[in-house]
């Protein structure tokens, strides 16, 4: 019988250990990249917990391939720098040290090309260097295997890493662009405030709710998509598949509430596998009764009568996007704009089979720990609207916005809540203020951080309106 040298034997321990240790670093660097299936999912996540922590939710791990990455980043910034003088320099020799708007462009183009050719030209570099540390290693030299295996999955890190960095830097952007279109129509998105109150279904059994909501605690949550408890970062979790809705504009309507309660529906039915884009357009023709047959011109609707309203009809009411699409511009004295196209009462492909009402931050966390969104209506300060994707308490307690919280029927914004984070004891006002809720609102990626911001709770207990938050149970799909 033939024995195994213990040389080769160690040799092939080493191999296993890179592989693992190489493995994990591999899957860490894929998950940073493409998050629960999706990158926006992940960049705005992290976009957030970074400014409540200064790190990232990865058990440290990413956290220090990060700053790693900083460094990096930071050359990269001095070189390009470094060019952009050289650059202008040459410019101004040539130019002279005026340049016309077209010069100015020229030299921002010239050095935008400079930045990728850069880039282009290190990745190229490193992968060369790579590549010769595998062609020096003889084939079939059993020593230098690991070291070829090593060298490969580093490569393969390294692609990965700068993928990921690319896409940030691409939403990053995207955001901006976005956000310059959210600031020009502002004053459009707060004109449409509304009265949830007058519109609130007879079937809700709506509480007068004038005591403060309890404080909530995290019910424990095992399950893998964006849910933690440890002990160094605060407690998280996302509604599983919530950020797989892309982010909508309500345009010029008061239709808050129905582009929230389509949100709801659609997650609910991506859970269940269907990939569908519902019409807020039919849905908000449903949550108004009295404007189905007659033209109306009050603004507004809450999600409990549509609701109502589907599970009335039992019979799959709620069509896609496609059949009944969704009109950006407000038609004046006709709210539902009706009649409506026949294709929106056919084509139905869902309807709610039920949902319930809670009213405290402790009930919130349970909905999400158990992967249902949650509706509910807010009065709007400042803060909110220059918000860069967190709010926390008001500033200013003599604002308009603090007056307003005496009025019950002050006017107000409906958002979809979708997750929760555990606020860092510096960002705490009181006793009161454990979490931030993460909400996906309607007015387009520019707003927050790409359409998301996080609500502290106290802004939660201290803007909400008198209607209770409504959380969608279970739904009926075909």
């Amino acid at each position: 019988m033939r024995l195994i040298n213990i040389n080769t034997l160690w040799k092939y321990f080493l191999l296993l250990i890179i592989l693992l240790l190489i493995t994990n670093i591999s899957s860490i660097l894929a998950k940073e990249q493409s998050g629960s299936g999706n990158t926006n999912e992940k960049i705005v996540f992290n976009t957030i917990w970074y400014k409540l922590y200064g790190n990232y939710p990865e058990d440290g791990k990413s956290e220090k391939i990060e700053k790693k990455e900083e460094k990096i980043e930071k050359k990269e910034k001095e070189k390009e720098k470094e060019k952009e003088d050289e650059a202008k320099s040459k410019s101004e020799t040539k130019t002279g040290p005026q340049l016309q708007p077209n010069g100015k462009k020229y030299v921002n183009d010239a050095l935008e090309r400079n930045r990728q050719l850069l880039r282009e030209r290190d990745l190229k570099e490193k992968n060369e260097r790579l590549e010769k540390e595998e062609n020096a290693i003889k084939e079939g030299d059993e020593e230098n295997d690991y070291r070829s295996f090593s060298s490969k999955m580093r490569r393969d890190v390294d692609n990965q890493l700068s993928k990921w960095k690319e896409d940030v830097a691409e939403t990053y952007k995207h955001w901006a662009e976005e956000r310059k279109k959210f600031l020009e129509r502002v004053d459009v998105y707060k004109k449409n405030q509304i009265d949830f109150n007058q519109f609130e279904s007879k079937n809700s059994n709506l509480k007068n709710i004038k005591s403060e909501m309890k404080k909530a605690e995290v019910i424990k949550n095992n399950n893998d998509h964006y849910s933690n408890s440890d002990s160094t970062n605060g407690k998280y979790h996302i509604v599983k598949d919530a950020f797989l809705i892309p982010i909508r504009d309500q345009g010029d309507r008061s239709t808050c509430s129905a582009f929230m309660g389509v949100r709801a529906l659609e997650i609910l039915s991506k859970q269940l596998g269907y990939n569908y884009d519902l019409s807020e357009q039919y849905f908000y023709w449903a949550s108004r009764k009295d404007c189905q047959t007659i033209p109306c011109s009050l603004k507004g609707s809450w999600v409990t009568p549509g609701f109502d309203y589907s599970k009335e009809k039992g019979n799959y009411d709620i069509p896609l996007e496609n059949y009944c699409p969704y009109e950006n511009n407000y038609q004046q004295g006709n709210e539902t704009q009706i009649p409506l196209k026949d294709a929106c009462k056919r084509g139905g492909v869902v309807s709610v089979a039920d949902y319930k009402l809670i009213n405290s931050p402790e009930e919130i966390v349970e909905a999400i720990n158990e992967d249902k969104p949650v509706m509910g209506g807010f009065r709007l300060n400042e803060d909110f609207y220059n918000n860069d994707g967190l709010v926390l308490s008001i500033k200013n307690k003599n604002s308009d916005s603090s007056k307003a919280r005496m009025d019950q029927h002050a006017k107000g914004h409906a958002m979809l809540i979708i997750g929760y984070m555990e606020l860092p004891k510096e960002k705490r006002k009181d006793s009161r203020d454990k979490y931030c809720f993460l909400t996906a609102n309607s007015w387009g990626e520019g707003f927050g951080s790409g359409g998301y911001t996080c609500l502290s709770q106290k802004w939660i207990i201290e803007n909400r309106l008198n209607n209770s938050f409504v959380v969608l149970e279970s739904i009926k799909v075909r």
